[in-house]
């Protein structure tokens, strides 16, 4: 069991942004459900500052927050804000009313356009739209530049990041909360083992340079290749792909498709029984399928006689 000060369920801006304020300061985690952070909101995010949005309660925080922005918190390395500007339009003067109702001291006042002022800034603005309040402030946000600097701060300050780690529970015991994760990673160094121990394989079965080896180092880019896509479009992971492209380095070229056939059966089963038993406990949510036994499965259906050839020769 690991002990954390604090852990942050969520990789996205909120959850990194406040890993990186913290993570100095005490033993922190981020648990992240995806493979990768950033995969929904934040990653589809088109955020801009706004010096007025929120009303009262807001503002306050608004202004707060734009220096940090500006200083390229909390790398330094630039600014995150990029100067646009934001027009409200209407037909009649008291259409500006509700914007307005929310000025204040404590941002900077918005400039009344008129029509002439509002062509320019706005081109192919129809007719009778005769009225505008410009809000220079309003900046778009480097969403991505600064969810990876968040990121980079968090890891510098020694922070802990687990992707594919999704929160299963969460519990009060004895003055602290205890959670349980479960998580569907396959390790890099797992198939960086697999990989690496291929040409001790190739060495020991007495496989020549070339053609034979530039055969198979050819045929395990074009499974990784092939593969890509399917973690692209959401079907597989990157551990996935990585550990079947290791194991195809074993695999004489003639296996290679029935390899694909043999872990796509075992993948159709494994998700069958999964689905399954995701319905027979009523859980919601799309449940996580361990690729990783399909891949296991239909290798060692490869491998195992290969593998055992030599061992049975001695006793023929």
């Amino acid at each position: 069991m690991n002990h954390w000060d604090i852990v942050i369920v969520g990789g996205g801006i909120a959850g990194a942004s406040l890993g990186a304020e913290v993570a100095g300061k005490r033993r922190t985690l981020i648990i992240e459900a995806e493979e990768h952070c950033a995969m929904h909101a934040t990653g589809r995010s088109a955020a801009f500052w706004l010096a007025h949005y929120g009303g009262a309660p807001i503002i306050p925080l608004s202004m707060a927050s734009r220096p940090a922005l500006e200083q390229g918190w909390p790398t330094g390395e630039r600014s995150w804000l990029r100067q646009r500007g934001a027009v409200v339009i209407a037909k009649a003067y008291r259409g500006l009313w509700t914007a307005m109702s929310v000025e204040t001291d404590k941002a900077p006042r918005r400039k009344e356009l008129s029509r002439a002022e509002l062509a320019p800034l706005v081109p192919g603005l129809r007719e009778g739209w005769d009225f505008g309040l410009l809000d220079s402030s309003c900046s778009d946000i480097d969403v991505a530049g600064l969810h990876n600097a968040c990121l980079t701060e968090f890891r510098k300050a020694g922070g802990t990041l687990k992707r594919s780690t999704p929160l299963r529970s969460a519990h009060r015991s004895g003055g602290q909360w205890v959670i349980d994760v479960r998580t569907f990673t396959i390790s890099n160094r797992l198939n960086l083992t697999v990989a690496l121990l291929a040409p001790l394989y190739w060495l020991s079965r007495g496989i020549p340079l070339w053609p034979d080896i530039a055969i198979h180092l050819a045929a395990g880019a074009a499974v990784f290749v092939v593969l890509a896509a399917a973690f692209y479009a959401g079907m597989m992971g990157g551990g996935d792909v990585k550990l079947a492209a290791a194991l195809v380095l074993w695999f004489p070229p003639a296996s290679i498709i029935p390899f694909l056939v043999l872990m796509s059966l075992a993948g159709g089963v494994l998700t069958l029984v999964v689905l399954a038993w995701h319905r027979a406990k009523r859980r919601e949510g799309r449940p996580e399928i361990p690729y990783g036994v399909a891949i296991a499965l239909g290798g060692l259906a490869i491998l195992a006689p290969h593998l055992a050839q030599p061992f049975l020769n001695h006793f023929a």
